[in-house]
């Protein structure tokens, strides 16, 4: 009975923790995400693409550049969320010459 007693105390402890972890690493964390639809995406090989353009909910267009390859989102997959009109969720940092570089997608 006294483990249980403790348990309870010691589990808000630890979920208290996690939650200040989380909230203190959104806080740190300069990304910001954007989801919407493909417009144009411009491809350098078949497996990695230069920029991606995607238009949000509100009608704002998302100019993207590449920076690295983006596991399962090669331009044809990118080619086929566009054609299917299904949106895309892309998280990405500001760079200081005002670019926007994809850090994830996803779909």
């Amino acid at each position: 009975m006294i483990l249980v007693k403790w348990l309870v105390p010691i589990f808000l402890v630890v979920a208290g923790g996690a939650f200040i972890a989380l909230a203190i690493q959104s806080t740190l964390d300069d990304s910001n995400t954007v989801t919407g639809h493909v417009v144009n995406v411009e491809s350098v090989s078949v497996t990695a693409f230069s920029e991606l353009v995607i238009e949000d909910g509100s009608g704002s267009m998302w100019k993207f550049t590449e920076s690295g390859h983006f596991s399962g989102f090669t331009p044809s997959h990118l080619e086929e969320h566009r054609s299917l009109n299904e949106p895309v969720t892309i998280k990405f940092t500001e760079l200081e010459d005002g670019q926007l570089r994809i850090l994830a997608i996803t779909d």
